[in-house]
């Protein structure tokens, strides 16, 4: 696991050898949420909507 980026309560992480399709995961308190790279596209809503909109930007 590498976290590429890391801001107040929420990081992006990326695993190695993780299941297709390329994503990463924004991991907040509350949660975690799946992001696939091509298209930005959330694939699963567990972090708080706040910080995954600034992991977005």
């Amino acid at each position: 696991m590498a976290t590429l980026h890391s801001e107040r309560n929420w990081k992006i992480k990326i695993y190695p050898d993780d299941h297709a399709p390329p994503h990463f995961h924004v991991q907040t308190p509350d949660g975690e949420s799946l992001v696939q790279i091509e298209g930005l596209v959330v694939l699963g809503k567990g972090a708080e909507t706040k910080a995954l909109k600034a992991a977005l930007l």
